[in-house]
């Protein structure tokens, strides 16, 4: 793992924080005709931040926990056209730079999915300060 600086008005405190999957959504939205958007429904994420105001955000999903609301089109995206779930089971996320401006947050970093890796920025939003964390 890599860490990464994050931004200073961040309002997480250091120490470990994991996604919760009753308080947590994992989707995507697809810009084409017709657009699609789904989720992931078994999803982990961990956020370590330290003392130093360093932080290594990491997430991944179960492509076959996929649902879009139309079971044709789930299968269609989790055969070897698109996810191929049978052979790549998991997308993964690692963080290189997290960044937060009022609730909105920005993870900088590499998306791994299908054996290939990408730089992404993925965004999220942040419900207020936090209260409890993992141990």
């Amino acid at each position: 793992m890599t860490a990464s600086q994050v931004s200073d008005d961040l309002l997480l405190a250091p120490g470990t924080w994991t996604l919760d999957p009753d308080e947590s959504t994992v989707g995507f939205r697809v810009f084409a005709l017709p657009p699609a958007k789904g989720r992931f429904t078994h999803a982990e994420g961990k956020l370590v931040i330290d003392d130093d105001h360093v932080g290594v955000a990491t997430a991944s999903v179960e492509v076959d926990s996929l649902k879009t609301g139309i079971g044709l089109r789930d299968k269609h995206l989790k055969s070897s056209h698109f996810f191929d779930a049978a052979n790549h089971p998991t997308i993964t996320f690692q963080s290189d730079r997290i960044t937060q401006e009022n609730d909105d947050i920005r993870l900088r970093g590499t998306l791994s999915m299908r054996g290939n890796r990408r730089p992404v920025e993925l965004a999220g939003k942040s419900s207020g300060p936090a209260t409890a964390r993992s141990a």
